[in-house]
């Protein structure tokens, strides 16, 4: 395979054609030059699939990204952020809208206070130190939680 650049020339000239050859095939890369997405991994499925101030959060982000990508000419920043939108837009799929618009309420009560309105303390009875107890044995925190680990 060729490739060619032609300019302007009177019809029956060759002159303005120069041709340069090819050394490899494009089906001889070893994995394909755009990165392949998940199904339904483009923005505007990714939008619809958001709630609330996640889809303005993400039409922004989106916006932003393609904005750069035309000044780069690099679109992996823009398929990086639809991954990533592709995978909040699952889980608050999965959620439904009441559990996502909870959890998020979650996240920034311990965002603002540094604690969770719903944790246990991992001391309270059937807790973590519980569990921990029963799976490495009593002498847990000794061993830096790794059963047979002098601490």
């Amino acid at each position: 395979m060729a490739i060619c650049s032609l300019h302007f020339q009177p019809q029956g000239s060759t002159r303005g054609r120069y041709c340069a050859g090819m050394t490899a095939s494009a089906s001889s890369f070893p994995e394909p030059l755009v990165p392949e997405l998940p199904p339904g991994t483009n923005a505007a499925a990714i939008r619809d699939a958001l709630f609330d101030d996640e889809r303005t959060a993400f039409v922004e982000q989106y916006q932003q990204a393609m904005a750069e990508a035309t000044e780069s000419l690099d679109l992996a920043p823009v398929l990086e952020l639809l991954r990533a939108w592709h995978r909040t837009a699952i889980v608050s799929q999965r959620m439904g809208l009441a559990a996502y618009r909870q959890t998020m309420a979650t996240v920034r009560e311990i965002q603002q206070t540094g604690t969770s309105p719903t944790a246990e303390p991992a001391d309270a009875p059937g807790g973590m130190y519980d569990i921990l107890r029963e799976r490495l044995g009593d002498d847990w925190r000794q061993t830096g939680g790794v059963p047979g680990n002098p601490a």
